[in-house]
């Protein structure tokens, strides 16, 4: 007895040959990387560790009890100092989204 799991006559041939490759042995990663190009890629987990230590401390309350943009803009100087210490226009700048060095800035 034979069963049409699928009609692979529409579709298209590079479909038909990834579909064999796989059948033969071959892994979905090795195509799935090839797909696509990483352009850009910021590090984020001393980021992650320093603001999650600044929060469980509740250090970030000592500088303001509601949660505001000020708070935030303090609580990235402090965590940029801790990360790379610079002027307060280079910090601003390593936190613009065309310049960002970390992911501070996008989490802040």
């Amino acid at each position: 007895m034979t069963r049409t799991l699928a009609n692979l006559s529409q579709w298209l041939p590079e479909r038909v040959e990834g579909l064999r490759d796989l059948l033969e042995g071959a892994t979905a990663g090795a195509a799935f990387t090839e797909s696509f190009d990483i352009t850009r890629s910021l590090p984020h987990g001393h980021v992650a560790a320093i603001l999650g230590t600044l929060q469980r401390r509740g250090r970030n309350r000592l500088m303001d009890r509601t949660a505001s943009v000020m708070r935030n803009r303090v609580a990235a100087m402090i965590v940029a100092r801790i990360l790379a210490p610079a002027s307060k226009l280079a910090t601003m700048r390593g936190m613009a989204s065309e310049t960002a060095a970390t992911t501070l800035g996008a989490e802040l």
